[in-house]
């Protein structure tokens, strides 16, 4: 009695059997079934799990070199395959976008070909495995990358957590994603299960020399995967990094507990200038800035400034300077405090004017001839002219910062006789203040005194 191979379930005649009718078992149980075991197809297109015949010595679905599926799916469809030594090539033409998963009855775990998919498959002794892609996407559950590979269509990773491993023997790892050609973009997308939600890309600006062209960004997407924006973006000839939003911009900075955050704008040696500009458009508003002005030892140089732009966006000045050297804060444009004190706190700290804000003017003529001197503070040396006993004397300071409201504090700094005069602002006026000498002695003074003056801003409202 004949019997069947063990993989493939050709006939196997026995000797001294089949006489008189082994050209039809040659013919329909072993030429034929070689036949379709190298090159037969079996096409499966109903939407359900199958089981594939194996019947031995006549045709059935599991023999067939080529596994070919059509038809719509509405979901992963199972084919079990008898758990032998086999290869398959697999075609999976569906429509619906679900894959097909081949097992060996048991069942075994099974690979999964992808819709679109064609794909060469083989029993390894416990199981159905890829062995290569012959065309449309590339699935499967992990990729382990030794060396190198390439995929010239797509690449589908389905199961429950699929991975690409890249696992170099020695160096270093990469995975490169390639455009065609200059204006020609290259991405990577990340869905939520068939729309879009953020992509890596190469834009498709064309590459015109000096770097120029093929700059990288990041893509939003909305809830049905059309692209919002590119909140990040870096142009790939100047290094300038972008960021923006549709609506309210933001760069959060955070770190895990207990550590402290910060944002650097880092420069790479002394001379050279960081900022953080804030723009309105593309016209520069505003600026916080660390200067190009060299560090030459005692902390010197790299001074903090707050710099104001027109609306043009051009340089208008410093309002807000700190020396490094020195802490010294200088505010070129004065400072209003709306609410609470000003304060100075400090056994060496002192409130007043800096050096380089006050100036010195001499008195011509008699001790009731005007002045002029148009600083903050200062000092004026009064003519030598007779003052009698007891007598008082009045001369007016044209002075620009002056105004009504103002507070002029005056004092004999030096030159004169101690204890002979009484010194006061008899009034102050927009644009000018009045001085008044008196002569507290019994005697005539003749002689030139330092008078000392400081303007304090005030207001009458």
């Amino acid at each position: 009695m004949p019997s069947p191979t063990p993989l493939l379930g050709f006939t196997l005649p026995d000797s001294g059997t089949l006489a008189g009718t082994w050209g039809d078992v040659v013919n329909f149980q072993i030429t034929s079934l070689v036949d379709s075991a190298i090159a037969g197809t079996t096409t499966l297109s109903t939407d359900a799990d199958v089981t594939l015949t194996a019947t031995t010595g006549a045709a059935n679905q599991a023999r067939q070199a080529i596994l070919r599926f059509t038809g719509a799916r509405t979901a992963l469809r199972t084919i079990t395959a008898p758990a032998t030594s086999k290869t398959y090539s697999i075609i999976n033409s569906t429509t619906g976008g679900f894959g097909v998963k081949l097992v060996g009855a048991g069942p075994t775990t099974g690979i999964t070909i992808a819709n679109g998919e064609t794909a060469l498959v083989a029993w390894n002794g416990s199981d159905f495995v890829r062995i290569a892609n012959i065309g449309g996407p590339v699935s499967a559950t992990t990729l382990t990358v030794s060396s190198t590979s390439s995929f010239a269509n797509t690449a589908t990773f389905t199961g429950n957590n699929p991975q690409v491993v890249l696992a170099p023997g020695s160096g270093s790892a990469s995975m490169n994603v390639r455009a065609a050609a200059s204006g020609s973009s290259a991405s990577t997308f990340f869905l939520t299960g068939t729309a879009n939600r953020w992509e890596l890309t190469k834009n498709n600006v064309a590459e015109s020399g000096s770097n120029v062209g093929s700059d990288f960004g990041i893509n939003r997407y909305n809830d049905a995967g059309s692209l919002v924006d590119t909140p990040f973006s870096i142009n790939r000839a100047t290094g300038t990094v972008t960021v923006i939003n549709s609506s309210s911009p933001t760069f959060l900075v955070t770190t895990p507990p207990a550590q402290t955050p910060s944002l650097q704008v880092r420069t790479p040696s002394a001379g050279f200038g960081g900022t953080l500009g804030f723009s309105t458009a593309a016209s520069t508003r505003w600026e916080v800035q660390k200067n190009s002005t060299a560090e030459s030892g005692s902390n010197a140089g790299s001074d903090f400034g707050i710099n104001r732009y027109s609306d043009a966006g051009s340089y208008i000045d410093t309002p807000i300077f700190i020396a490094r050297s020195t802490g010294i804060v200088t505010l070129s444009q004065g400072a209003n405090i709306t609410g609470g004190n000003l304060s100075v706190s400090g056994a060496s700290s002192a409130l007043g004017y800096a050096a380089g804000t006050g100036g010195t003017t001499t008195q011509t003529g008699t001790k009731a001839s005007p002045v002029a001197l148009n600083k903050v503070t200062g000092t004026i040396t009064t003519a030598s002219s007779s003052l009698a006993p007891s007598a008082e004397v009045g001369f007016v300071v044209t002075n620009s910062f002056a105004a009504v409201g103002d507070a002029v504090v005056v004092h004999r700094q030096s030159g004169g006789t101690d204890n002979a005069y009484f010194i006061f602002c008899d009034g102050v006026s927009a644009g000018s203040f009045r001085v008044l000498l008196t002569n507290r002695t019994g005697g005539s003074l003749s002689e030139a005194i330092v008078v000392k003056f400081t303007i304090l801003k005030g207001a009458n409202a």
